[in-house]
């Protein structure tokens, strides 16, 4: 496998498929540097990797001695929550929550600025002007416009719809048929995956690649979408069968990946640094 030094994305997936392999709340970086080489990523990949996600909040950091120890955080903890739980489809009362702006395209760096924002934050654009959501938005309170003599507007509010009217605008904001369409690709890819593993015996090394490219399969179009009410999704909705072929393509694979991983933290001196998840148990056992 070629290191991927150019796929700061892909690379970044791998900081979080570790931690759900090890199922661990914190890792010390020469462990996740040594296992990301197993997945294809050089030192110097994985540590400036690791100094970008402290800088995006998407880790936090503690010194023991001279290792730092990671911790997933923020929104990326979140994106890797749903991928490895699944979705837990939030209640609909039939109210949207909305977010009007009169943010035109030549104030460009302005626009992105918020719709980066309300995207974080899981909103979606119904239309030009209009931002639709579940939650509060908060982020509205905390932006800001800059220095503009004349600010935009920005205004927040609720929008009730009918059941019809409001399937019809979560489509459009959140782009539902072309999200299942990636959806359904993502679920031929992981049959052919499993495939894959069912036709030919698969080492540690193998069956631990294997499992971060079903992942990653799953979880690039699942997190272009929030987790959206039962009743705003079509009712062919794919997600559900792509979570259940990650299920099974985890489940053939994870005896090798567990017998692999075991080894590997066995032989390391940080190991007694992972907290959480199956390794200190067997640690404690073993010691």
């Amino acid at each position: 496998m070629a290191a991927n030094d150019d796929l700061p994305e892909h690379s970044r997936s791998g900081i979080g498929f570790l931690f759900g392999a090890l199922q661990a709340d914190a890792i010390p970086g020469p462990v996740l540097v040594e296992l990301m080489a197993t997945l294809g990523f050089t030192e110097p990949t994985t540590r400036q990797l690791l100094a970008r996600m402290l800088r995006q909040r998407h880790l936090t950091r503690r010194r023991a001695g001279r290792v730092s120890v990671y911790r997933l955080a923020g929104d990326y903890l979140e994106r890797w929550s749903r991928l490895r739980y699944g979705d837990a489809p939030p209640s609909w009362a039939g109210t949207f929550h909305v977010v009007i702006h009169d943010i035109t395209e030549r104030d460009r760096m302005t626009r992105e600025r918020l719709l980066g924002a309300a995207a974080r934050a899981g909103f979606g654009q119904a239309r030009p002007g209009l931002l639709i959501g579940l939650t509060e938005p908060d982020f509205v309170d905390q932006w800001t416009a800059g220095d503009a003599s004349d600010p935009p507007l920005i205004e927040k509010g609720t929008l009730h719809l009918t059941p019809d009217a409001a399937r019809r605008m979560a489509a459009t904001a959140w782009l539902l048929p072309a999200r299942a369409a990636d959806l359904r690709r993502a679920s031929a890819d992981l049959e052919r995956l499993i495939d894959r593993v069912d036709q030919a015996a698969t080492g540690g090394t193998a069956a631990l690649q294997l499992m971060f490219e079903a992942g990653t399969i799953a979880g690039s179009p699942r997190y272009s979408v929030p987790a959206l009410p039962t009743e705003l999704l079509p009712t062919d909705w794919p997600a559900p069968a792509v979570q259940e072929l990650l299920y099974t393509a985890i489940g053939r694979l994870t005896p090798a990946v567990g017998e692999y991983l075991y080894h590997r933290l066995a032989a390391s001196p940080h190991a007694r640094l992972v907290e959480g998840g199956w390794w200190p148990p067997i640690a404690t056992t073993a010691g």
